[in-house]
């Protein structure tokens, strides 16, 4: 039904000759060997959408548009992940709003809305940019571990040209560090190491430091707290699950994202910490009011890939809603861990992590 589609077929033949690290996440999903479980699986959830629902599906995760194409794939793998411990109604019609999925656990039925945090579109070309610089080097045929550092990454350099400077480096100089400058403003510093047990190039890369913030995962949260008003105020419980497609993003930066930045409180006599408190310029907070009580909490999803089944898999953690006007037991959920109220009174509450038995 996807893959032997013909939109699929004319995305596999467009790209036939393109190697794999400059095609869309679609065409890689379809041609890559270690992900061949992960189609089946894919094409049985599919399956299971009603029929009237599907052709919107398939249109987004056949997209090119990366950001589209994760879109209706985490919804598919959400599907399957709910599919495990529960029977899934996907898309139901909802006071007039037609949510994600609705699930029914212990006689409560809960409404579960997806949204992708995925990598901006400028970092992703960036991510594309240094992986052809990597693959491009691996092709020399020298002994030799290579650790670049990219100092200035504006653009995409002339590879052919980047790959004589280096293989020639190599040659004749590899004791002294390479620095590779162009026209448009690219710096990129290369040392080697002899490695005569290598047959060809092996690259190892660094773009220096990168400050991490949960700011950008504020946006899309607030945007699905918003969502299907009719269905929040009838009274169905809410919980939004939200995948980080960036490597570098975690559970935390979302609890960031969710309850504000810490602020330590130091005893300057002592030059001790005596108290933490919120900075209150999370998604539950909004110009030091309590906003957004209609969610009952957060599904933080993250995905890894399993040799052995050949399909990836996604792992994630739950986090409580404090104020939530509808509560659930955070037990529904078969993730990692929990992040839940652990004492509560009318002044203040207190929350701590709970790993999940599975």
């Amino acid at each position: 039904m996807i893959f032997d589609s013909e939109e699929m077929k004319k995305l596999r033949k467009k790209y036939l000759h393109d190697r794999d690290y400059r095609v869309p996440e679609i065409v890689y999903l379809d041609r890559s060997k270690e992900y061949c479980e992960e189609r089946k699986f894919l094409e049985d959830i599919f399956l299971s959408i009603p029929e009237d629902k599907r052709n919107q599906v398939l249109g987004r995760f056949l997209s090119i548009k990366d950001s589209q194409h994760l879109g209706a794939w985490f919804e598919l793998m959400v599907n399957g992940w709910l599919n495990e411990f529960t029977s899934v109604m996907p898309e139901p019609s909802i006071e007039g709003n037609d949510p994600d999925f609705l699930i029914d656990l212990e006689d409560q039925k809960i409404v579960i809305e997806c949204r992708v945090h995925a990598i901006n579109p400028k970092t992703r070309l960036y991510n594309q940019w240094e992986t052809e610089i990597m693959m491009e080097l691996r092709e020399v045929k020298l002994s030799f571990g290579v650790i670049i550092e990219v100092c200035e990454l504006n653009s995409l350099p002339n590879i052919r040209e980047l790959v004589k400077i280096v293989e020639k480096w190599l040659t004749k100089k590899p004791e002294k560090m390479l620095i590779f400058e162009d026209v448009m403003g690219n710096v990129i510093e290369f040392n080697a190491i002899k490695m005569e047990s290598l047959s060809n190039v092996e690259i190892s890369i660094s773009s220096g430091f990168s400050l991490i913030s949960s700011d950008p995962i504020k946006s899309p949260l607030k945007e699905k707290a918003k969502q299907h008003k009719s269905v929040r105020k009838s009274g169905y419980p809410y919980v939004i699950a939200i995948y980080l497609e960036d490597g570098k993003l975690d559970a935390n930066d979302v609890k960031e994202a969710l309850f504000g930045k810490p602020q330590y409180l130091i005893n300057f006599d002592s030059k001790e910490i005596v108290g933490v408190k919120s900075d209150l310029k999370g998604v539950f907070y909004y110009a030091n009011s309590i906003v957004n009580k209609s969610v009952s909490g957060i599904l933080i999803f993250k995905s890894k890939i399993d040799s052995k089944t050949k399909r990836r898999n996604l792992f994630g953690w739950y986090f409580e809603n404090p104020y939530a006007k509808v509560a659930i037991d955070q037990n529904y959920f078969p993730t990692e861990s929990s992040y839940i109220v652990k004492e509560k009174t009318e002044e203040s509450y207190q929350m701590t992590w709970k790993k999940n038995e599975r």
